[in-house]
């Protein structure tokens, strides 16, 4: 039987500790769904009006942006937090010696918690659709200029589809690119 005043696990929240720890993943999959439709889009029906338009909206990134706040805040309730806080205020006031010596102990500790890893990984998809975002939009804005590859890079790697983007525009923007074996499949397919 549970203690008395709380739950099996010896907590005196009951129930509610059980909701708090749901929330982390909850957020986790409503985030990583979220943005599963806005790439299939980007990378399935790049020219239509509904991608166009969603893709142009600041909607998608309030809603992970929301998302995460509410993910942040859970991560910042954890011990993790506190000892991260606790280290970083003594260091400031000089009682301790320098946090830099060991942060990363103690971030390693912090993100370790699933209310960080939520939180981290809604961050992460944030950023890279919104590098995924750029990449598209400017990629539109250019005729012709192939994206597919850097969007697909900027659903898990951002950075790397915006430098593969970046070298893609440069390369089609010079005098040898593109090659004329292009350039006729391009005419071939714009003639069906």
């Amino acid at each position: 039987p549970p203690p008395k005043g709380g739950d099996a696990r010896g907590g005196a929240r009951g129930g509610r500790g059980v909701a708090t720890r749901a929330l982390p993943e909850m957020l986790f999959s409503i985030g990583t769904v979220a943005v599963l439709p806005l790439y299939g889009m980007m990378l399935g029906a790049p020219k239509s009006a509904l991608c166009k338009r969603t893709m142009s909206s600041v909607v998608p990134f309030v809603v992970l942006g929301g998302l995460y706040v509410v993910a942040a805040c859970c991560s910042l309730r954890s011990p993790g937090a506190r000892e991260v806080l606790a280290a970083f205020t003594a260091a400031a006031a000089g009682t301790e010696g320098s946090f830099v010596g060991h942060a990363l102990t103690l971030l390693s500790g912090f993100m370790a918690t699933s209310e960080t890893a939520a939180s981290a990984w809604l961050h992460l998809l944030a950023l890279d659709l919104f590098v995924a975002r750029h990449v598209y939009l400017d990629a539109a804005a250019v005729p012709g200029l192939p994206a597919t590859h850097s969007l697909v890079l900027c659903c898990m790697f951002g950075p790397c589809g915006f430098l593969a983007h970046t070298l893609t525009k440069a390369a089609w923007g010079s005098k040898w690119w593109p090659p004329a074996w292009w350039a006729r499949r391009r005419a071939a397919a714009a003639a069906r």
